[in-house]
């Protein structure tokens, strides 16, 4: 009793006690805290005032006790280095005792200073002492438990491998880096980009030689090689290639931005739908989830590092770039480039005109066809997987869609397709309305003709141009989606792009008549639901297509 009565908080094990701070409510919920003599509430987040309390009173108990709250505060928060207060913050990080701690370093250096720099204060001769003091002290005293975020915008000035000595004194010392060196893509931005990129590698005991030397890339197996290329940007961010005669290939993205704003319940649906892409799109992601999806943002509090729009080096930067590198760089590799940029994206096909712009007596050619046979090597058709196909509006005036000079030529090119493609692997989807849907968003027209005539003259021009695929029976799937200008509806997304409830009547009918010529295609033991047809994501175009008609209030004529 006398032991339990005369032992007092320290003679409790470290870890008991560390249980007792986290009960206690120690700031430790992962803030970004600046490096302040005084609040800065444009970085300071909104921090319980009772953690801020107890930790306050935890810090003033004992030397002891200070510690180790300060110890917990450093390991479980980011410390940011307030620009107006850089002095006080790298006096502060000097003063650290070697412990486990997350530093962002925000540090600008220019007399004009950019818009995104603006007030930040100069990277002085005595200031540049003070960093590279602390640095060394920081770097000499951490053990790869280190996550550290540089901005420095010097450019690829002089005092820009001053700065970054530190990393050279002590290679090996981060678990991780993130470095800008200028905010704004200029002249040397690939200059820049290599400064930046050997001081991380070097930062992280990686060898900056090594990018120097030749990898011998065919020496791997090839199945390793295929590995290696998946990883590349040859597979999309929505694992869509977009195609036209008019404008070549090309990606879509379906927000302009990545937002964890609260949207309804259909927003939302696309977003969680979508969002496995922003990492790839969207390096300033803020939030550290939307929508249960982890981001790959850094520090919201003081920026991030994207390589793609700035002069600097981040591992976290996933943004997708051109992979035309990999298919210039020899013969070898551009066959290999292509089986896997085929094969592991959607190639979706769009008409190069507007949506508007029907199929008549004059059309001399359809994008699908000079796809076929004009763009693609027909070594390359082999490797396709999954193709989807926009076809122009039809024009109910145009009686017979076989007589316009595209026809032969499209008759062609389905032939050629049929012959070169690996079929059993090759999946096949198709979009077709009448020219009245995209115009007046009419959804009336096609009614009428459903009542006033049969399903074969109702159908009639669009059996004629699917016809031909009926070359490619035997391939994996084949889907029709007819009347897609007013059929799905926005707020029916997460049913997966079902139609939509308000024309109910129309419904059963339309389903029946995508059956019909699906069968046409594929035999009538064809089951498009069975093949997957209700899992099949929609892809971006027809989502961004209908998002933006729907939060304008526009019709697809506007």
């Amino acid at each position: 009793m006398a032991f339990l009565t005369n032992r007092n908080f320290l003679g409790i094990p470290p870890s008991i006690r560390q249980r007792i701070y986290f009960n206690a409510g120690v700031v430790i919920r992962g803030y970004c805290l600046a490096l302040a003599p005084r609040d800065t509430s444009e970085l300071l987040p909104r921090i319980p005032a009772e953690e801020i309390c107890n930790t306050y009173s935890l810090l003033q108990t004992c030397k002891v006790v200070h510690q180790e709250v300060l110890t917990l505060i450093c390991a479980h928060n980011t410390l940011a280095l307030v620009h107006d207060h850089i002095d006080y913050g790298l006096r502060f990080l000097g003063g650290l005792s070697p412990q486990h701690v997350s530093i962002h370093l925000a540090v600008a250096a220019r007399s004009d200073p950019p818009p995104r720099s603006s007030g930040k204060a100069l990277l002085t001769g005595s200031r540049l002492a003070s960093w590279l003091s602390t640095a060394r002290h920081v770097l000499s005293n951490t053990n790869r438990n280190l996550n550290l975020q540089l901005f420095c915008h010097t450019g690829a000035d002089s005092i820009t491998s001053a700065v970054l000595q530190p990393f050279q004194d002590f290679p090996g010392r981060l678990r991780d880096c993130h470095i800008e060196l200028d905010n704004q893509k200029g002249e040397s931005h690939f200059e820049v980009q290599d400064l930046a990129r050997e001081a991380v590698n070097r930062a992280k005991g990686f060898d900056p030689s090594l990018r120097s030397s030749p990898f011998r890339f065919f020496d791997l197996p090839f199945e390793i090689r295929q590995q290696i290329l998946m990883l590349t940007d040859l597979v999309t961010p929505f694992n869509e290639i977009y195609w036209s005669a008019k404008n070549g290939f090309m990606i879509k993205r379906v927000f302009n931005e990545c937002s964890d704003e609260p949207m309804d319940y259909a927003m939302n649906y696309i977003h969680s739908r979508t969002h496995h892409a922003c990492p790839f799109l969207f390096c300033n992601s803020n939030a550290s989830s939307i929508h249960g999806y982890p981001t790959y943002s850094c520090c919201k509090c003081t920026g991030y590092v994207c390589c793609q729009d700035r002069s600097g080096y981040s591992s976290r930067c996933k943004c997708w770039s051109d992979p035309t590198s990999l298919l210039i760089a020899n013969r070898q590799l551009y066959h290999e480039a292509i089986q896997i940029l085929y094969s592991c994206n959607r190639i979706i096909i769009l008409p190069s005109g507007d949506f508007r712009t029907a199929i008549g007596p004059i059309s001399k050619r359809l994008d699908i066809s000079a796809f076929i046979t004009r763009h693609m090597w027909p070594e390359a058709l082999q490797h396709l997987r999954n193709l989807e196909c926009v076809f122009p509006a039809i024009n109910p005036l145009y009686a017979d869609m076989t007589c316009g000079p595209y026809f032969l030529d499209y008759c062609f090119a389905l032939d050629h397709l049929a012959s070169k493609a690996d079929l059993s692997k090759l999946t096949v989807a198709v979009y077709l309305t009448v020219l009245s849907s995209v115009l007046t968003d009419d959804k009336r027209w096609f009614q009428r003709e459903l009542r006033l005539r049969d399903t074969h003259s109702a159908l009639r021009a669009h059996t004629q141009l699917l016809e031909p695929f009926s070359k490619l029976r035997g391939m994996k799937a084949f889907y029709a989606y007819l009347e897609w200008g007013w059929r799905f509806s926005i707020y029916t997304v997460k049913e997966q792009f079902r139609p939509n409830p308000s024309i109910a009547d129309l419904n059963g009918e339309i389903d029946s008549l995508e059956l019909s010529l699906e069968q046409m295609i594929m035999g009538r033991e064809y089951d498009p639901i069975g093949a997957g047809k209700l899992q099949r994501r929609p892809s971006s175009w027809l989502f961004k297509l209908r998002i933006t008609f729907w939060y304008f209030g526009w019709s697809l004529s506007a």
